[in-house]
């Protein structure tokens, strides 16, 4: 049973440098960075990373390369610099997060707070029904 490998720098590197080598080939694929996909066909058609699985690369892309992505990108050239960063832009901006999950700060959450801001309609007939009936 083989054991688990760690990732140094140069395997993120690598990493930054075969997406960019994708997205030169104008591969769909490499615009989801954290996808299987694209991590499995690197593996398979490059012979890179033969000690790692597609899932495992996948998770550093999403855990640790990606919300690094200035940094790493800093020990690259400037021309992979900035197609990295121009590609992988909604990664690293730091109001996605709010964006995509739309998170509302305390004092609109406290402005919308009331008996009917739990409710769902029903299906059927269109009648909202309350969920959670907060006092």
């Amino acid at each position: 049973m083989p054991g688990r490998y760690g990732y140094d720098l140069s395997d993120d590197l690598k990493m930054l440098k075969s997406l960019y080598d994708r997205l030169i080939q104008n591969d769909p694929d490499a615009l989801k960075p954290c996808g299987l996909k694209i991590w499995r066909s690197i593996i398979h058609e490059d012979g890179r990373f033969k000690r790692h699985s597609a899932q495992a690369l996948a998770t550093r892309m999403r855990r640790f390369v990606l919300p690094n992505l200035q940094k790493l990108c800093q020990r690259l050239t400037g021309e992979i610099e900035a197609k990295l960063i121009k590609s992988y832009k909604f990664y690293i901006d730091e109001n996605r997060k709010s964006q995509k999950f739309n998170v509302i700060d305390e004092q609109e959450e406290d402005e919308n707070d009331t008996d009917e801001s739990c409710k769902l309609t029903d299906d059927e007939s269109n009648e909202p029904y309350i969920i959670n009936n907060r006092k």
